[in-house]
């Protein structure tokens, strides 16, 4: 049995430690209030040009045409690229564990149906976990520190070479999404949603290839930006309760440590009154 000094000393560390968690979800839920907000502010944008390219995309396929590159389907059953997106941090429960398991997954269910798949990582943790498998290929480094417009562009605009010159079939990404969990998401080729009796075609200034061309790469752009945004949002979110269930628990082992203290003590108390009594006893 523990000794009262040892006991005392557990009880110590864990409130050091609960106070450890608690401030961290309390920075937590400060970072997840600001994330949550970039969120929500580049939605609309990213919804709008999602529309507006559709809706180009189904006219130029509605008259034969395809209008540009990106929105050609690959060869069926060609080479698929995925885009593991996780944290650059742990603490944060099974956020990153989760999203590895689904990206093995998608190996194991797809690898009959592609030529071959490679995957590439964003966040540090999933570099870690996918690193050792055959079909990892590069770690893309830096894209969690700062999130910023530009680094979206960078990638939208290797992914899109790659599709072109390596001949891809699509390209995934596969992340935690805010409010909707772990998604994958298909960024190319660009789906046509299925055209309406209510299709009408326009007249475009400049044309509509022209139109494509310049809207196509922002497209991929805000929607990795946006990746990456509701990637750490998400992040935030998981530590918070995180911290919060660790924080909780912590408080039930202090109570117990607490109780196991008491009763050590009064069992001490106790004793050390039988050894006194007995002492007196004995010099009668």
């Amino acid at each position: 049995m523990p000794s009262l000094k040892d006991i005392k000393k557990r009880i110590k560390s864990v409130q050091n430690t609960q106070k450890i968690t608690k401030a961290m979800k309390m920075v937590s839920a400060a970072k997840l209030r600001r994330a949550q907000e970039a969120v929500e502010t580049s939605r609309p944008y990213a919804q709008k040009i999602h529309d507006t390219v559709s809706a180009l995309a189904t006219r130029a396929t509605n008259l034969g045409e395809v209008g540009h590159p990106l929105l050609e389907p690959g060869l069926k059953g060609g080479p698929v690229h995925v885009i593991v997106v996780t944290s650059n941090r742990g603490l944060c429960g099974g956020f990153n564990a989760q999203v590895v398991k689904r990206a093995k997954q998608f190996l194991k269910d797809e690898a009959a149906k592609h030529e071959s798949i490679t995957i590439s990582t964003i966040g540090r943790k999933g570099r870690d976990a996918l690193k050792k498998i055959p079909e990892f290929r590069e770690h893309h480094e830096g894209y969690l520190d700062t999130i910023a417009f530009h680094k979206g562009e960078e990638l939208g605009k290797e992914f899109c070479r790659r599709y072109l010159e390596e001949g891809l079939d699509g390209v995934f990404v596969l992340y935690h999404h805010f409010k909707s969990g772990i998604t994958l998401k298909k960024m190319l080729p660009i789906d046509c949603p299925e055209d309406d009796d209510s299709f009408v075609e326009h007249e475009y200034t400049p044309s509509r290839t022209e139109i494509l061309n310049d809207l196509i790469p922002k497209y991929f752009a805000i929607q990795m930006f946006q990746t990456l945004q509701e990637t750490v949002a998400a992040e935030h979110l998981a530590r918070m309760m995180a911290m919060d269930n660790a924080t909780s628990n912590a408080k039930d082992m202090v109570d117990k440590l607490a109780l196991q203290y008491n009763r050590a003590r009064q069992a001490a108390i106790t004793t050390e009154l039988m050894e006194i009594i007995g002492g007196a006893e004995a010099l009668k």
